[in-house]
This record gives C-alpha cells, sequence and structure tokens, in this order.
C-alpha cells in the first residue's frame, strides 16, 4: 500500500466463480455452515496465492521464494527418509492402514507426493542448490521420499518431470528438432516396452514383492485403479440427480 504498486490478482475471475456458486449452494442448501467454511477456505487460499504473486514481482524476491521453497522442501523430504529408515513411523506418517506408505505430516499420501513432486520441478528449474552435486544428492532425496509415499500420481509426476526436463536440456544443447527427434524416438521405444511386456505378470509379481515398497505402490495398481473408477460414477451419479444450484460445498 505504501509503494504505490499496483495490486496484481491472478485467478480472480475463476476463484471468484467458484466463491459466489459456492455461497449460494451453500445458503440453500443442507449444510450452510459447513458449507461457508469451505468458502472461507477458499477465499484464504486465493489471498494466499495473491500474496506470493505480488511478493515475488521483483527477480530477487522471486530467487529468494524459490531458494526457501527448494530448501525446505530437501529438509522436509530428508526428515521423511530418515524417519522411515530408522523406523520412527509417528514421525514419517505410516500407519498400519496403509502398510509401508509414508505421509509425513499431511495425513494422506498423494498430497504428500505432490509437495514433494513440485518441490523436485522447482529445484531442478531454480537449479536450487547452486552446486550441481549437492543438486543430484537434493533430486534424489526428493524422489525416495516421493516413493516412500506409494503414491502412484507420485511416480507419475516424477516420470513426466524427467520427461520435460530431459526434453527441456537436449533442446538447450541441441536445438529443438534434436529435442523432438529424441522424444519421439523415446515414446516409439516406450510404447514397444509396453506393447511386448506382461502388465499382469508384473503386477502380479509387484504384489508379491517382499519388498514393501514395490506392494503398497505399483502392487496395489489394480485396487487404486478400481477406486478412482468408484469416485467417478459416484461423482456423475451425483452431478446428475443434484438439483440446479449444486449440493453446495461439503454436502457430498
Amino acid at each position: 500500500g505504501t509503494s504505490g504498486h499496483a495490486l496484481h490478482l491472478p485467478y480472480l475471475v475463476p476463484a471468484g466463480i467458484i466463491v459466489v456458486a459456492g455461497v449460494l449452494a451453500a445458503i440453500l442448501g443442507s449444510y450452510p455452515t459447513v458449507g461457508f467454511v469451505a468458502v472461507l477456505q477458499d477465499v484464504y487460499l486465493f489471498a494466499w496465492c495473491a500474496a506470493i504473486a505480488n511478493a515475488a514481482r521483483s527477480p530477487n524476491a522471486m530467487a529468494s521464494l524459490l531458494r526457501v521453497w527448494s530448501l525446505s522442501g530437501i529438509a522436509w523430504a530428508s526428515i521423511l527418509v530418515g524417519a522411515v529408515l530408522t523406523g520412527q513411523n509417528q514421525i514419517a506418517g505410516v500407519t498400519e492402514l496403509d502398510g509401508t506408505r509414508a505421509a509425513l505430516t499431511f495425513g494422506e499420501q498423494n498430497g504428500a507426493a505432490l509437495y514433494f513432486v513440485i518441490c523436485l520441478a522447482i529445484v531442478l528449474a531454480a537449479r536450487c542448490p547452486s552446486n550441481r552435486a549437492l543438486r543430484v544428492l537434493a533430486v534424489a532425496v526428493i524422489v525416495t521420499a516421493t516413493l516412500f509415499t506409494g503414491s502412484l500420481a507420485g511416480l507419475s509426476g516424477i516420470l513426466g518431470i524427467g520427461l520435460t526436463f530431459a526434453f527441456l536440456g537436449v533442446r538447450e544443447r541441441r536445438g529443438l528438432l534434436t529435442a523432438i527427434g529424441v522424444f519421439t524416438l523415446m515414446t516409439v521405444a516406450s510404447g514397444l516396452l509396453i506393447t511386448l511386456a506382461d502388465p499382469a505378470r508384473i503386477l502380479s509379481s509387484a504384489q508379491e514383492s517382499r519388498y514393501g515398497i514395490i506392494r503398497d505402490s505399483i502392487g496395489r495398481h489394480q485396487d487404486s485403479a478400481g477406486s478412482r473408477e468408484l469416485l467417478t460414477r459416484e461423482a456423475m451419479r451425483l452431478y446428475w440427480t443434484g438439483p440446479v444450484i449444486g449440493r453446495g460445498p461439503v454436502a457430498t
């Protein structure tokens, strides 16, 4: 306010639509109180996003933000890896219900994996730490932490980030055409590998693996896919049977 800079509000229109729709549905729905709390959470997230966008408008501020995010992400990944390796299940967020899957303080493995995947992308994009050997070590720690969550979405995220940065690296060194050629070759090779491999046999072996990290990640592929199909069917049923205004936030 005192610096005279114009305030930037990213995502104002979509966030406004979500808030207005949420308020109307909450008021007309069966659970107005909890619905209003959910709308307040949306407003808080929007304000937090706007604060970051305005605080990081200068290159120095952006560099500081990315450095803090990278180093804190590395620190949390180190804590999770250390807790898992030393059997500190309470710190690692490992419960009997989820086998060997770790969630740290997130209370949910996919949420923890999402955080670490984003940290991995920022560490690579910001090249923090600046020392290459330390950066390789940091990447290894973050990837290990993601693997310990047992999240298949996290594994897919790691693969996607790896392919993206490989493409950008080749483009930077050899040009765009070479990068496209290498990426095309990798795609064809991956397709042939999937065609020749026996997915059912691989999944069966993963389910019977004596390593918990394999058994509770790749080994639960069928259960994970089944739960997502169930969620999709339930969401569509709620959508088609609900009123025009919607059921309201937290009303399902």
